[in-house]
């Protein structure tokens, strides 16, 4: 599974990478800007976008129009440092605690047993 991960903090990509790479059964490319993660799409297949809620300029929401105008087949999964995450996006330092059981809902997110 190839999961492109989309986080203008750079130790939070880091974390999500060690994470990913060395726990899960996940290929990791690593993008801290939605340009950058675009041009990523353009070129990769990819089968999960997990995004940060808020990077700078930028929102999720921008996230899933720019993964919609590339490929509308890709989900996108939306993780946040807020405490007071909105309905649907996920707690980001949950997710890294959890990493097993996060992994579990993106392999049924993708579609993968």
């Amino acid at each position: 599974m190839v999961v492109l991960v989309i986080d203008d903090s750079e130790a939070d990509l880091t974390l999500w990478g060690l994470q990913f790479r060395k726990i899960l059964d996940v290929t990791p490319i690593m993008s801290s800007s939605i340009n950058e993660a675009k041009k990523v799409l353009k070129k990769r297949k990819v089968d999960l976008v997990l995004t940060d809620h808020l990077m700078g300029n930028s929102t999720s929401s921008d996230c899933i129009n720019m993964v919609q105008s590339v490929d509308p087949s890709i989900p996108v999964l939306i993780v946040s440092d807020m405490n007071n995450a909105k309905e649907g996006i996920l707690n980001k330092s949950e997710c890294m605690k959890k990493i097993s059981r996060f992994y579990k809902l993106i392999k049924r997110y993708v579609g993968r047993k």
